[in-house]
């Protein structure tokens, strides 16, 4: 879309979560989405581990989130400074709560980052 690159930055081992695959890929598609919206030219999907968790950052290189915006944007039909509705992010947050995970978002040096945390099965 418009030119934009989505470049993965995943770790060699594989890392597995017990979830639905066709909604956690609506909800990461729908973050995917948002992001294509405000990047300029990228967006990284960064994985981490830990024991526990799975973190699967979404960064892209726009201008971030509007301060006011920031702790709304999960909102179902919260209407920010945009114009937007975000019903696409509140869909993607209420799903990732369905499998015990949490969906943070922040401002992070040249953009925003959507950071989506989820437990892992061993």
């Amino acid at each position: 879309m418009n030119g934009i690159s989505i470049v993965p930055e995943f770790p060699d081992e594989e890392i597995y979560v017990k979830c639905d695959e066709d909604q956690m890929a609506r909800a990461f598609r729908n973050i995917i989405i948002n992001g294509l919206k405000y990047s300029k030219k990228k967006i990284t999907v960064a994985c981490e581990t830990n024991q526990k968790y799975v973190y699967i950052r979404f960064k892209d290189d726009g201008n971030g989130i509007n301060r006011d915006d920031i702790e709304h944007i999960f909102d179902r039909f919260y209407k920010g400074s945009d114009g937007g509705t975000g019903i696409g992010l509140s869909l993607a947050n209420e799903i990732i709560h369905l499998h015990k995970g949490s969906v943070t978002a922040y401002n992070y040096l040249d953009g925003a980052v959507f950071e989506v945390k989820l437990p892992i099965i061993d």
